[in-house]
């Protein structure tokens, strides 16, 4: 009898240097570019915010989250909408912007190896690693998805 093996079904996000790997089930929509109404009051990494389903929802530079200055917005630059794993946010949803189209990707967990943080600010950074010869970050969406209610709360109460 063959043993069953279990495959990881993810989806890799491109960014400027690395890919974030992401559950395949949290994407819900790539989009191209487009209109960007700036925040205030906000983290430095929350770039703006994007219409989606005729709601507001936080556009996040994932480069400057893992701790870059500034980043250019890339010339082929998608949007993904990526569902909240939170239940305790004030949305369901937040915009990633990407280098490009994002890929599915199915593993098996062995096949992730694990590495020493790059150089990178390790605050929203689950794991770090590489698959399939690909440098990796499996970001800690939660941590991440409560710093944006907090700056999201800082800029109603301003308004």
């Amino acid at each position: 009898m063959q043993e069953h093996e279990k495959t990881i079904r993810s989806v890799l996000l491109p960014l400027t240097n690395e890919s974030v790997l992401l559950p395949h089930s949290a994407m819900m929509e790539v989009l191209p570019e487009r209109d960007i109404t700036p925040v205030e009051n906000r983290a430095k990494w929350v770039i703006g915010e994007v219409i989606w389903n005729n709601k507001p929802i936080p556009l996040v530079a994932m480069e400057m989250v893992f701790g870059a200055e500034k980043v250019e917005k890339p010339k082929r630059s998608r949007i993904v909408i990526v569902a909240c794993l939170s239940a305790e946010n004030d949305y369901q949803y937040i915009a990633i912007r990407t280098t490009g189209v994002p890929r599915l990707v199915q593993f098996k967990d062995e096949t992730l190896k694990l590495m020493k943080f790059n150089g990178l600010s390790d605050e929203f950074i689950q794991f770090y690693g590489e698959l399939n010869h690909q440098m990796v970050i499996i970001p800690d969406m939660k941590k991440l998805e409560s710093c944006i209610v907090v700056s999201h709360v800082k800029k109603k109460k301003t308004v």
